[in-house]
């Protein structure tokens, strides 16, 4: 966190990093939503978190995901759910996600794909073509969001 303060950008990604809960009914994630509500504000622009997503009142697997929460100043703006999930561990405890979804932002359109989505690739590639350009680079590479 303190690193990324520091980075003048205007996309910040935590990925792989699980950074708390985050509870549909809002009765027991109190805490995890305030500290990534509170980031979010301090970092500015957009910001992406990764959480376990769930119902406390239900507790139903059929509600539990491993999701990307994309923040705007401190707002949740999108909600991208894992769908390629790894077998027996993750499969046995959570959902796949179903959905491809497309926020609008200040910067333009944008699109969160969590994990597997772009398989081997090892270039950019365009990942929604009405993102106007904007290609995502894969894996761990610094240089992930080219305009």
């Amino acid at each position: 966190m303190r690193l990324a303060e520091f980075t003048d950008a205007d996309i910040t990604v935590f990925p792989e990093t699980e950074l708390g809960i985050y509870d549909t009914e809002n009765k027991v994630d109190q805490t995890f939503r305030k500290n990534i509500i509170d980031a979010s504000k301090q970092l500015g622009g957009l910001a992406l978190f990764t959480v376990t997503e769930g119902n406390s009142v239900t507790k139903s697997k059929d509600e539990r995901f491993i999701s990307a929460l994309l923040l705007n100043d401190g707002k949740i703006v999108g909600i991208s759910r894992k769908r390629n999930l790894v077998p027996f561990s993750e499969s046995r405890n959570y959902s796949k996600g179903k959905d491809y979804d497309v926020y609008e932002t200040q910067f333009g359109k944008i699109g969160v794909s969590y994990l597997g989505f772009f398989k081997n690739s090892q270039k950019p590639i365009d990942m929604f073509p009405q993102t106007q350009g904007s290609k995502i680079s894969p894996r761990h590479q610094s240089n992930w969001l080219v305009p």
